[in-house]
This record gives C-alpha cells, sequence and structure tokens, in this order.
C-alpha cells in the first residue's frame, strides 16, 4: 500500500503574513524591514504565538490600507502632519 503524502497548508497564516507585508511597505516601512516582520509574524502564528491577535490585526491593517487605496485616508505620509494638526489645533 502506498500512503498518500498529506499536506496541510495553513493560508490564513501565509495570508495574513502577506497582508502585514504588503501593508507596512505601503505605509512607508522599508522592503527589508517589511519582510522581516512579515516572516516574524508567519513563524508566531505557525508556532500559535498570539495566533487570533494577529490574524484580527491582520484583517485590521488590511481595512485600513484598502482605506488608504480608495483614497478614503489620506497617505501615510501625511498622518504625522494630521496627528500635529489634530493636537496643536
Amino acid at each position: 500500500m502506498q500512503e498518500e503524502l498529506e499536506i496541510n497548508i495553513d493560508w490564513r497564516a501565509w495570508l495574513t503574513a502577506a497582508i502585514y507585508f504588503v501593508a507596512l511597505y505601503m505605509l512607508g516601512a522599508p522592503l527589508v524591514r517589511a519582510a522581516v516582520v512579515a516572516v516574524l509574524v508567519l513563524a508566531a502564528i505557525l508556532f500559535n504565538y498570539g495566533r487570533r491577535t494577529l490574524l484580527l490585526g491582520g484583517g485590521i491593517i488590511l481595512a485600513i490600507c484598502l482605506a488608504m487605496w480608495a483614497q478614503v485616508l489620506p497617505g501615510a505620509d501625511r498622518w504625522l502632519e494630521l496627528a500635529r494638526s489634530i493636537v496643536h489645533g
């Protein structure tokens, strides 16, 4: 009897890591830093360290980046300027 090799890929972990990577890159992080954070998020999810929190955070970050892409929210380069104007009136 030949045993079938069953490969279980956790697609939610990979998708969340990709979301973190693209989101951080869109928010202005350097490519290498975004990649390192995405790998750390992937490893944490696969080893069940904060899995639910990271998956939820990925959904929130996705919503923010989609709003930025649709130009509902200002770009990341204007956030600091906007925050200062709110604080200082």
